[in-house]
């Protein structure tokens, strides 16, 4: 693995967290119970009594971020950094991880499907929040939610929408968005969150088009648009940015990192990016998307 990806895997998990679009004022997702203690060996535990009530849960607040994640069957896994549910049939990247006493163990970093663009287009199925123009268009490939317990105190729901275009330049052009809600167990206080994404060793190489935001930000709560504008415009979602984000973009291409951190927060904080890349006409294409949180008592 390459010095950057790996200083961004770290990075993302020692912020911990992932933002996401804020939730309509009505829609509450309340946290994922029961908390299960970390296992350095990563296992399955979708058929116990507490990985049944994690994928409930998670299942409930994938319906107010993407309502197609919400039909999907979903597996409970327990590794070294917490709990992640993730869609049946979902392949991992396995990082090593080190918590903060000393203890070695297993991530799991869930991964789109390895795709190649289909001949022809697919239809045009643009998600909640995206638009697809006339004529050239960016056209629906994928899409899923996770969810990840990181620490006792918070959690992170993650989600991707993965995008394609061909006939353009002879090359294919892949459009990835990203985005989340961060928030804290019940009394706890969320810091930290971020989202992220890098390509596996099964991808061809990506070159960077774009990515979005281009920059950090800060400041008090407002709704901004995360949007690409080349090689096709089209892609956009809206989310509540609060406090301070700060990007990580690296290399390889298609490498990127969003982390939301402010003061300690009972409320939930979301985040959202998008990147457009460039590879071979007919190359596969595959991401693996870290997602973590942090908190405290207070």
């Amino acid at each position: 693995m390459s010095a950057p990806r790996t200083i961004l895997i770290g990075l993302m998990y020692l912020l911990g967290g992932f933002n996401t679009i804020a939730p309509p004022a009505h829609a509450q997702p309340g946290p994922p119970t029961p908390v299960v203690a970390p296992s350095p060996a990563p296992a399955d535990i979708s058929t116990t009594a507490a990985g049944v009530a994690l994928a409930a849960a998670a299942g409930r607040r994938f319906a107010r971020l993407d309502r197609a994640a919400a039909h999907m069957p979903l597996e409970v896994w327990t590794d070294a950094a917490g709990v992640l549910v993730v869609p049946r049939g979902t392949t991992f990247e396995r990082q090593p991880w080190t918590d903060g006493h000393g203890h070695v163990g297993v991530v799991l970093v869930p991964r789109t499907p390895r795709l190649v663009l289909p001949r022809p287009a697919a239809p045009a199925r643009p998600g909640v929040g995206a638009r697809a123009t006339s004529g050239p268009a960016w056209r629906w490939v994928a899409q899923a939610c996770f969810s990840r317990t990181s620490d006792v105190w918070s959690w992170l729901d993650h989600c991707y929408q993965l995008y394609g275009a061909t006939g353009l330049d002879g090359a294919d052009y892949w459009e990835l968005l990203r985005y989340g809600t961060a928030g804290a167990n019940t009394p706890w206080a969320l810091h930290a969150a971020s989202i992220g994404s890098y390509p596996t060793a099964a991808s061809a190489a990506q070159d960077w088009v774009q990515w979005s935001p281009l920059g950090d930000q800060t400041g008090p709560c407002q709704v901004i648009t995360v949007q690409i504008t080349s090689p096709l415009a089209g892609i956009s979602w809206p989310v509540n940015r609060c406090d301070t984000w700060t990007i990580t973009k690296g290399l390889p291409g298609g490498t990127f990192q969003l982390a939301w951190h402010g003061p300690g927060t009972h409320g939930e904080r979301g985040v959202a990016y998008v990147i457009a890349v460039r590879v071979p006409h007919g190359a596969y294409a595959q991401w693996a998307l870290p997602g973590g949180s942090s908190g405290s008592p207070f």
